[in-house]
């Protein structure tokens, strides 16, 4: 499969966002510190996603053929009847940060930097959701290994194999179907007619029929 690499992703952060993440106020004297990390990490990251269209080319029960590759797990083939085109997926901090919070020997500064890490990575899987919301005319529902009772973690090899092993993004998988960078996800992306809509989570720009606007703290949860 075809892959694209979209790279040096960048995000405007600002300290409180990461202090109500930690549920603080504005005015916590942590506050600094955070504002100090998000300065210091902004020459450094470059958060990462990559992407590919394949086609479903066969479908049972309990399994799907994806771009030649198989996947097992009834929740997925369920999902995937009658879908054509899915897009396989792969959005992380990027290295260069992880790097940079191995090299930290603080444990108070290691919680932010943590934090801001989980922001670059939702900054990557927003700029993913918006370009196949766009390309399939709609929302694009996410389904991930290991978030399903019947598609198992250990899906994560099929998918790296097909996203030719992470091609380009500096994420490697462990033989326990663990990412590095941890603050990285892996998933498909797909549009089907009849599966509920939610507007609140769609980045399709030109919907007539939009009932109310994007909401991001929603779209955060469903990441992490």
């Amino acid at each position: 499969m075809k892959t694209v690499l979209v790279d040096h992703i960048q995000c405007e952060i600002t300290k409180g966002e990461v202090l109500a993440r930690f549920g603080m106020p504005e005015d916590h004297p942590f506050g600094e510190t955070i504002a100090e990390v998000i300065e210091e990490m902004k020459d450094i990251a470059n958060a990462k996603l990559l992407y590919g269209e394949a086609k479903v080319e066969q479908w049972n029960e309990d399994s799907v053929t994806i771009g030649g590759t198989v996947f097992q797990g009834k929740d997925l083939a369920s999902r995937l009847k009658g879908v054509e085109t899915v897009y396989p997926y792969l959005c992380t901090c990027g290295t260069e940060i992880n790097d940079y919070a191995w090299g930290c020997k603080d444990l108070v500064k290691m919680l932010y930097i943590d934090a801001v890490m989980h922001f670059y990575l939702r900054q990557s899987f927003l700029i993913l959701a918006e370009k196949i919301d766009n390309a399939v005319g709609g929302r694009s529902y996410c389904m991930a290994p290991g978030s399903f009772e019947d598609w198992p973690l250990t899906e994560q090899k099929p998918l790296f194999d097909l996203l030719n092993h992470g091609e380009g993004s500096g994420v490697t998988l462990s033989d326990s179907c663990i990412m590095e960078p941890a603050k990285s996800v892996t998933g498909l992306r797909f549009y089907r007619e009849g599966l509920p809509k939610d507007c609140a989570l769609c980045l399709y720009h030109d919907c007539a029929e939009r009932e109310r606007g994007f909401d991001p703290k929603r779209f955060d949860d469903t990441l992490c």
